[in-house]
């Protein structure tokens, strides 16, 4: 069990790892000339809108998730 615990840590942290090197190579890299800094600028803020629309609908769900949970499961 402990070995499996161990390979898990060993995954976890690698899949962080290159993650965070992707994240950092990636930002790096520049935007290129001004129309692909203007498609840029589109995508950004279709991307925005788009995660600020799933955080809504998650939240609701997650308010009713939570309410039917407080109201069916046992404190004991």
């Amino acid at each position: 069990m402990e070995l499996l615990l161990i390979i898990a840590a060993a995954a976890v942290i690698l899949a962080v790892a290159c993650a965070a090197l992707n994240f950092f190579v990636t930002k790096k890299l520049g935007e290129g000339t001004e129309r692909r800094q203007e498609i840029a600028a589109a995508i950004r803020v279709g991307a925005n809108a788009f995660i600020k629309y799933e955080y809504k609908i998650v939240a609701m769900i997650g308010s009713v998730v939570a309410v039917i949970l407080i109201a069916f499961v046992s404190w004991q």
